[in-house]
């Protein structure tokens, strides 16, 4: 998933059938099939689970302008369910957010898209929780076991982390930022 260095796949690849993802284009062997972005119809699927109230109007020009990729419409979809806002009023956070920051990401206008929402959701984390997510950005995305969270000694990993930022904090505000930025699908708890 996502490789980068088809030299580095050779060892892994024997024969038989082998299905590779990656953003590159230019594998030098098998055959590139090209994936689409999703469907209108699945990107206001997704949309209407953030924000059912909104027009199909309002919802399929959120989807486009979002470039109907799956994880820039989850993610606008939790901000608009944590926060009960419109797809209209979302949109104009987008745009607004694009414009001032879209010029300072690097990468084609699927990975902009990705990045403008974390932009606008991350204008409306509490403090600790947006410091916590920067920290958590540096550790590996999988391997992790319930003891990260939960701890096996007196106190947990991740709660140590929160505390080498704020010295004071607690494993109720803890729970409060993981839920936090669970229900803003930042996270996966």
């Amino acid at each position: 998933d996502n490789a980068e260095d088809p030299d580095g796949l050779r060892p892994f690849v024997k024969g038989g059938i082998v299905l590779i993802s990656s953003r590159w284009s230019d594998w030098p062997y098998g055959k590139p099939l090209p994936i689409d972005v999703m469907s209108l119809a699945e990107a206001l699927d997704i949309l209407r689970q953030g924000d059912s109230s909104s027009s199909d109007h309002d919802l399929s020009t959120l989807a486009e302008e979002l470039g109907r990729l799956p994880l820039a419409l989850s993610h606008a979809a939790a901000y608009m369910r944590k926060l009960s806002t419109p797809a209209s009023e979302y949109l104009a956070l987008f745009r607004g957010s694009a414009q001032r920051d879209l010029l300072k990401c690097k990468g084609n206008r699927h990975e902009k898209s990705v990045a403008v929402c974390w932009l606008v959701t991350l204008d409306k984390l509490q403090k600790l929780a947006a410091k916590l997510l920067s920290v958590c950005a540096y550790l590996p995305a999988e391997g992790y076991t319930d003891s990260f969270l939960v701890g096996e000694q007196s106190v947990s990993p991740l709660l140590g982390c929160l505390r080498s930022i704020d010295n004071s904090a607690t494993e109720v505000q803890l729970d409060e930022i993981l839920a936090e930025l669970s229900d803003f699908s930042l996270i996966k708890v």
